[in-house]
């Protein structure tokens, strides 16, 4: 079926006068540019003012665009949230994926990897209060709260921890998903200290370093 229709829509594309295409092609970047101009506006707003104090019209005003523009691109207010902490996780897995890649041990790889997370993140801790409020009080609907983002980093962990193993750093037999997962449990904990506590970058690394140390303690070669 899939393949009928794709043969239905490459005909209508080459049917299409080349000026139709040009005409097309134009509205499709128009329509990403406001996309992209209401997630940047959406994603300050519900910095500085919450999930609930920030509206729709507000969120438009500042894009420069009608509220019609945001409701043609996205269905309700939390379907623009839940697409501003969609593309946020994208940026935060890339960069973290980038600072883990390279030489160095295992333990500094994988520290340089969750640090890489804290620096996207602390600066814009107004971002994470509001998708936590949202998440107790109604719940993120699709694909956010924590599961893209646990999914995501947890297999960036265990990538590191494999070549560990590969490179004889660590035993055969360790456990790599376990570590992976009480990893994430110690990093994700570490953002209720700089939510509620006011920890910085420094101290949290510092923290995590060691519980990085403790948890490979018993796994080194």
């Amino acid at each position: 079926m899939s393949e009928i229709m794709n043969s239905r829509s490459a005909v209508t594309a080459s049917s299409q006068t080349p000026e139709e295409n040009r005409r097309q092609g134009v509205r499709a970047a128009g329509k990403a540019r406001s996309r992209k101009s209401l997630l940047d506006a959406a994603k300050r707003l519900f910095m500085q003012r919450g999930y609930e104090g920030a509206t729709v019209r507000e969120i438009a005003a500042a894009a420069g665009l009608s509220t019609g523009a945001v409701f043609a691109s996205f269905t309700d207010k939390s379907h623009l949230f839940n697409e501003v902490l969609l593309v946020d996780l994208q940026e935060q897995v890339e960069q973290m994926r980038e600072a883990g890649a390279g030489s160095g041990s295992t333990r500094e790889r994988l520290v340089r990897a969750l640090d890489a997370g804290y620096r996207r993140q602390l600066p814009q801790l107004e971002l994470l209060r509001a998708a936590l409020a949202v998440s107790w009080s109604q719940g993120l609907t699709g694909d956010v709260g924590d599961r893209p983002v646990r999914s995501a980093v947890i297999s960036q962990l265990r990538e590191l921890l494999s070549a560990g193993v590969a490179k004889g750093e660590l035993k055969r037999d360790t456990n790599i998903d376990l570590i992976a997962e009480t990893l994430w449990d110690c990093y994700i904990r570490s953002y209720r200290l700089a939510l509620y506590e006011s920890w910085g970058r420094e101290a949290l690394v510092q923290r995590l370093g060691g519980q990085i140390e403790l948890l490979l303690a018993g796994q080194e070669a």
